[in-house]
């Protein structure tokens, strides 16, 4: 494997660790509120908890995307995901998930 090929696949499981972390924010936060509402310690409108089922699955894709989807696709949905200034805070969680995926996605 050569520098370039070696770079490119690193970039390749960072793309999977990004959105893997964003999958895990976005089914993870969505999930807590729907746990409260369900508990009665948290009353929504039927409308935030519709919102906040559909982000939960979003968030399911996205990480099994991440986890499982092809290169292509993965780095295509990385692009289209990566649009806001949010990103670079989310960079900075997505990195140790980078460093548990690393081993599996990065042949040396």
């Amino acid at each position: 494997m050569t520098r370039s090929d070696k770079s490119q696949a690193s970039w390749g499981t960072y793309c999977r660790s990004y959105l893997v972390t964003l999958g895990g924010l976005l089914g993870g936060g969505s999930s807590v509120f729907l746990i409260a509402h369900s508990s009665d310690a948290l009353t929504l409108p039927w409308q935030f908890s519709v919102l906040l089922a559909t982000l939960l699955m979003a968030g399911i894709m996205l990480a099994l995307a991440g986890l499982f989807g092809t290169a292509e696709q993965m780095e295509r949905l990385a692009d289209a995901t990566s649009e806001y200034e949010l990103v670079e805070r989310i960079s900075v969680v997505a990195h140790p998930v980078y460093l548990m995926l690393r081993p599996f996605y990065e042949k040396h």
